[in-house]
């Protein structure tokens, strides 16, 4: 980890510890410019550095939500796609095949702190009437009362045609 990214963590750190006078639940989101070297491959040591803020967090007691991108730049780093190939149903499979991959780094990250994790499958569709919502809503709160940690992945809701962006 670079000196810059050190400071930042560590800055993070601290900015937590004051968190839980504030807040009960906080939803975070890590796209990934954070995740990834350069969109190629996940960045195992800045995921642990996040996993290590948010453990400090659910020890302060407050509920922690990951709302994670990087699905793409996993399936792109497995399968050795190149970046310059664009065609959407390619990115689909790419997705599709790092969120595996996502999730497996999030629960060995997760677990070395004693905290389990779920993914959590949401489309557009799941939120836009008042059943669905109201569904997705119990299931997150359901699972961080059983003291799990629900990851979201940015890319699975937006899997449709109009979805991943080229």
């Amino acid at each position: 980890m670079s000196s810059t990214e050190t400071s930042q963590t560590s800055t993070s750190l601290s900015a937590t510890r004051g968190a839980s006078r504030k807040y009960g639940r906080i939803v975070v989101k890590a796209g990934s410019a954070l995740l990834t070297h350069n969109g190629e491959r996940l960045d195992v040591e800045v995921m642990g550095a996040l996993v290590q803020q948010l453990a400090q967090l659910r020890k302060q007691g407050i509920e922690v939500i990951l709302v994670t991108s990087g699905a793409v730049a996993a399936g792109r780093h497995t399968l050795d796609v190149p970046r310059e190939r664009r065609n959407i149903s390619l990115r689909q499979v790419m997705a599709a095949v790092g969120m595996g991959k996502l999730l497996q780094v999030y629960e060995q990250l997760f677990q070395e702190h004693d905290i389990h994790v779920a993914q959590a499958l949401l489309t557009r569709h799941d939120l836009e009437d008042r059943s669905g919502y109201l569904n997705v809503r119990n299931t997150l709160l359901k699972l961080m009362e059983l003291g799990v940690v629900p990851i979201v992945n940015e890319n699975g809701r937006r899997i449709g045609r109009s979805g991943i962006r080229r």
